[in-house]
């Protein structure tokens, strides 16, 4: 139990770590945020999207995944980060886990990439992916 706190704590610092580094580099109007995890970039928010700036975003979607990562730590035995997947919703393409949003890979996303949206959900989803299964394993 002392030990799912921890990493709950510790999670939850790296996450106001990333908000903090993300409010700064989208307050100086770059419009290029990394999304890390543990120190490890796994991706770049570079536009806004559903009302929120590029920082927003990434802090928001730190926090969907340190949620993820606090519940898959309380159930050890269950694969949620295994179950990451890209499906269209409506007319969006998202990247979930069992019963979450993580995140939501649009045009201009995928036009800042020099991508399509199916291939950069791909690849973001692959990327998520390899940074959450080192973190359960290192965790």
């Amino acid at each position: 139990m002392r030990k799912m706190h921890l990493r709950v704590a510790v999670g939850v610092l790296g996450a106001l770590m990333a908000l903090a580094a993300a409010l700064s580099v989208g307050s100086l109007g770059q419009d290029n945020v990394p999304l890390t995890w543990d120190g490890h970039l796994i991706l770049r928010i570079r536009v806004a999207a559903g009302g929120m700036t590029p920082a927003q975003r990434a802090a928001e979607i730190q926090l969907r995944l340190q949620d993820l990562m606090a519940e898959q730590f309380a159930h050890e035995d269950e694969d949620l980060v295994g179950r990451i997947t890209v499906r269209k919703l409506g007319r969006e393409t998202v990247i979930e886990a069992p019963g979450r949003l993580l995140l939501t890979v649009t045009q201009p996303d995928a036009r800042a990439n020099n991508s399509s949206v199916y291939w950069l959900a791909q690849y973001w989803r692959g990327r998520l992916l390899e940074a959450m299964i080192i973190a359960t394993r290192t965790g």
